[in-house]
Order: structure tokens, then sequence, then C-alpha cells
């Protein structure tokens, strides 16, 4: 199950939050795969994505208009998707679950 904010839950009052937000995202969406059985590197990549969106030390929007280097473009556009829109492109086909901002 994928979580996703409410639209009045997409704004963060830090970048710190975002961060957490999208780290957690694809932590989950991870799990999700995992739990289906799918491709293990595409897995082990989301995980490595989250680990490294929570090692920032800049907001995740200024991180994206640069370089990604160990972030492929599919990935890249998921993340681009949860920061601006708190959701995930329909065509990814996680089930959405309710999820509040990190406190």
């Amino acid at each position: 199950m994928f979580i996703h904010p409410s639209p009045s839950e997409t704004r963060f009052d830090s970048s710190a939050e975002q961060r957490e937000f999208v780290a957690r995202a694809l932590e989950e969406i991870a799990r999700a795969l995992d739990a289906e059985h799918g491709n293990r590197y595409r897995v082990r990549a989301y995980r490595r994505a989250a680990a490294m969106i929570r090692d920032l030390r800049v907001p995740v929007t200024e991180w994206l208009r640069g370089k990604t280097s160990g972030v492929g473009s599919s990935l890249r556009a998921t993340i681009h998707e949860l920061v601006e829109h708190g959701r995930l492109p329909e065509s990814k086909g996680l089930t959405p679950a309710p999820m509040r901002k990190p406190r």
C-alpha cells in the first residue's frame, strides 16, 4: 500500500519534513514492490534513493534542479511527482493509503 497525504498536507514547514516525506514514500514503494516480488534491483534503487534523500542538506526541489547522479529518470520522475503533488503517477499501480505529515 502506498502512502500519500491529502492535498492540504503536501506543503511542508521545512525542507527536513519534505525530505522525510519523500524518503518514507520511497521506502513504502520499495516494501510494496518487495512484497509483490518485484525486481530486486528496482527495490534496491528505491531504498538507496530514500537514504540519499534523507542525507541531503538542501530541499528536494533544489536537488532535483541539479544533477541527480545515481537516480534513474523513472525514479527521478517519481520523486518529482511526490514533491510537487504528494502522490505517485497513476502508472505506478500502487494502492494509496492516507498519511499524515511527519511531526
